[in-house]
């Protein structure tokens, strides 16, 4: 497995599986290359069924002041992480070619942006209004990126599917 450590959380992929903590590639870091201001999301990672978007962000024990906020950020993480693909790609940057490959080429195939975020949970009499703001902040996340086309989806720790292929602790 590849293990990957972003922030307090630890993501575990296949062997076989291209993958990147995008954030601190040299492309990214080097700011000769970047705007003023760009963003980065956590990871990218190609699987056999689509390249994977992962942002995580872990609030526990200190709340999220400004979920819209929230939201936003992670918009612009994601558009700036697109931007900075293209121009990588432009470049011919190595490091980040089978990530451009893939969304450069022509053919490429599903593209999942996962919003991994952890925070304090409620008490069990409080959980029907937590459920409800997950969903309302799942929704509020996939808007603002329609124009990607992306399959977007807000999980914890503990509900990434199985399906995706990789885990998160």
């Amino acid at each position: 497995m590849t293990t990957l450590p972003v922030d307090t959380l630890t993501f575990e992929f296949p062997d076989d599986w291209p993958v990147i903590k995008y954030d601190d590639c040299h492309f990214y870091r080097n700011g000769q290359r970047k705007p003023e201001g760009t963003k980065a999301v956590d990871v990218l990672a190609i699987a056999p069924h689509g390249l994977f978007i992962i942002e995580a962000k872990d609030f526990r024990g200190t709340g999220i002041e400004n979920k819209q906020e929230l939201v936003q950020a992670l918009s612009r993480k994601i558009r700036d992480t697109l931007a900075m693909l293209y121009g990588a790609h432009t470049h011919g940057d190595r490091a980040l070619e089978r990530f451009c490959n893939y969304l450069f080429s022509g053919a490429s195939g599903e593209i999942k942006v996962i919003f991994v975020l952890e925070e304090d949970r409620p008490s069990s009499k409080k959980q029907s209004a937590f459920r409800a703001v997950r969903s309302s902040l799942r929704s509020a996340i996939k808007k603002p990126l329609r124009f990607i086309k992306a399959d977007c989806n807000l999980h914890t720790c503990d509900d990434v599917p199985r399906i995706y292929g990789w885990t998160v602790r």
